[in-house]
């Protein structure tokens, strides 16, 4: 197991939900701000970006070789469109219940990693605020796993 592949079961994960639930945006990797941008200008009603975050590292040597104890922190940005706030924010509601439930049916990612869990939400600080008919989350999430590399 490494981080990779941690992160892109992860992506996988919230691509499958996205592709099963009409309400839950596409979901990109890593992409920059124009990408936002340019979906939400044509028809899409949401956007959705998975970040992949810093890792934390604690080495633990285990016998003759090293066993580093990883915790990824990626961020799954979320960005709605609605012509009211109740509608946004039941958009924002229904998305965060479903990622939730996606992560919660599976915490190890098909064996890529040993538990995920959705740490939090982040809603202030986001570049759609004050933007008419935009609503923005972070869904913060962590990884853990045990591997022989350090990332």
């Amino acid at each position: 197991m490494n981080s990779d592949t941690a992160l892109t079961a992860l992506a996988a994960v919230l691509t499958t939900l996205a592709a099963a639930e009409t309400s839950i945006p596409s979901v990109h990797r890593n992409e920059p701000l124009e990408k936002m941008l340019e979906a939400l200008d044509g028809d899409a009603a949401g956007y959705a970006n998975l970040i992949d975050g810093d890792i934390q590292v604690d080495n633990v040597l285990i016998g003759n070789g090293a066993v580093y104890e990883l915790t990824l922190l990626p961020t799954l940005e979320i960005i709605v469109q609605g012509d009211t706030d109740a509608d946004r924010r039941a958009a924002l509601s229904g998305i965060v219940g479903a990622v939730a439930t996606a992560i919660d049916a599976d915490p190890a990612l098909g064996g890529a990693c040993d538990d995920t869990r959705m740490s939090g939400i982040q809603r202030s600080g986001l570049v759609t605020e004050g933007v008419p008919n935009l609503a923005g989350l972070l869904i913060l999430i962590e990884v853990q796993l045990t591997s022989d590399q350090p990332f």
